[in-house]
């Protein structure tokens, strides 16, 4: 990630002192998200059948769905706030548990639990070699369109709010250079024919002092064989601050192969690909196992 020393050289240039500047950004980022999210809202309450809008009871076990998913990186960007600009983890192994609830055909609220494994040195102070890390806690707020998966064409907002710890080796949400973040992520989807095309950047953003933004760019696209059971590719990439695009090293971009089916009671999606720069370069590996009670 590109240092946030340009956004404070701006704000110097404007004859505004740094630390209100970043006030003023942070101030800005959190309207900007608060009206995109009312925004949404409103559009997808203005297209809602009425049974959607119908009284619901307070917990219903059968709107509830647990998932656990794993992966592996060769190599992955680390956390800015704890590792040093540019530094890469080598062969990380990652795990997120995370607890989705269906309050309405349109919204689902998630929280997810991110843990990992790596092979930094000095992240964690005094610790050499493999080190564990907790690296903290996201909310996901999902607004789609209902009945998704039967339309041609189906839109949709996840707005996030994430916890970092400081020594955390990973982001929660994306490299923001702040322990509390959020991210806004536009989602457009088509289906023709059996395939399915998925489009969904995520834009993150920094709440606190030396804030930075993220762009993650991300795309999938897959081919429904029967009913439980496609494959596709799918692209998953992060390139540096909204403003200012980071150096193509400094740039993460993996490709997978990926297929989705199901076991018994269990959704499963696994993924093998390939990071192509120096940043993500090599073997890229994702399992996730899901269940809806």
């Amino acid at each position: 990630m590109q240092s946030c020393a340009c956004q404070a050289a701006g704000a110097t240039s404007l004859g505004i002192s740094a630390p209100v500047a970043a006030s003023n950004r942070s101030r800005a980022r959190l309207a900007v998200l608060g009206l995109c999210l009312g925004l949404c809202v409103v559009v997808v309450l203005w297209t809602q059948p009425v049974r959607s809008q119908e009284a619901e009871s307070l917990f219903d076990p059968a709107r509830l769905t647990v998932s656990q998913s794993f992966s592996y990186l060769n190599a992955a960007p680390t956390n800015t706030m704890s590792a040093s600009q540019g530094q890469t983890a080598k062969h990380a192994y990652t795990s997120e548990t995370a607890f989705a609830y269906t309050f309405t055909d349109w919204y689902q609220l998630t929280v997810a639990i991110p843990v990992s494994l790596s092979g930094i040195t000095g992240v964690v102070p005094y610790n050499q070699g493999e080190t564990f890390s907790w690296n903290g806690v996201a909310v996901r707020n999902l607004f789609i369109t209902p009945e998704a998966d039967k339309r041609d064409v189906f839109y949709g907002v996840s707005v996030q709010f994430a916890y970092t710890p400081q020594n955390s080796a990973f982001p929660a949400l994306a490299n923001t250079n702040t322990q509390f973040s959020a991210g806004l992520t536009p989602i457009i989807g088509f289906h023709h024919d059996g395939y399915e095309l998925i489009l969904s950047p995520t834009l993150a953003f920094g709440l606190g002092s030396g804030a930075m933004t993220a762009l993650a760019p991300a795309a999938r696209l897959t081919r429904k064989i029967t009913d439980t059971f496609d494959v596709g590719v799918e692209y998953a990439s992060t390139v540096g601050q909204i403003s200012s695009i980071a150096p193509s090293s400094q740039q993460a971009h993996i490709v997978y192969g990926v297929t989705d089916f199901k076991v018994g009671a269990f959704d499963v999606n696994l993924g093998v690909g390939y990071g192509l720069t120096t940043s993500s370069n090599g073997l890229a590996m994702k399992l996730g196992v899901s269940h809806g009670f």
